[in-house]
């Protein structure tokens, strides 16, 4: 007597959900940066995405999740090894977006199945204004 037997991969995880949006900086799409959502009911983990001319794409599972939103500029160069004639120079690469919109993000999507649009509107850093690194204290002023 044969006993049939079940053998493939199965369901190996939460369902995912896409989403996709539109991020801009100043009213103009961001050229290329990068999204990360955070899940802030302890349901899934975070995941990130390029933004290419405004736009991304990612697979999370559903929930409520807390939105960061990157943009590194090159502002300057410096030499790859200090006091030599012939080092390479390296680009020195700063955050452009305010922290409000990523270090210290209020900005939120609740993702539903099976697919969730979330557009996201943020602002530059302001001029002369230095980005924050993670674990720093803003400064009252």
């Amino acid at each position: 007597m044969l006993i049939p037997l079940a053998i493939g991969c199965g369901n190996s995880g939460p369902e995912e959900a896409v989403v996709t949006g539109l991020v801009q900086i100043d009213g103009q799409p961001i050229d290329k940066g990068s999204i990360q959502m955070l899940p802030t009911d302890g349901v899934g983990s975070a995941v990130s995405s390029e933004i290419q001319e405004g736009r991304y794409r990612l697979k999370i599972v559903p929930g409520k999740k807390r939105v960061e939103i990157h943009l590194g500029e090159k502002k300057g160069q410096i030499p790859a090894r200090p006091g030599e004639a012939d080092s390479p120079m390296i680009d020195i690469i700063e955050e452009a977006v305010a922290p409000e919109f990523n270090i210290d993000s209020k900005l939120e999507a609740n993702v539903v199945l099976p697919a969730t649009e979330a557009n996201f509107e943020t602002k530059r850093l302001p001029p002369g204004a230095r980005p924050r690194r993670p674990g720093s204290t803003p400064r009252a002023h």
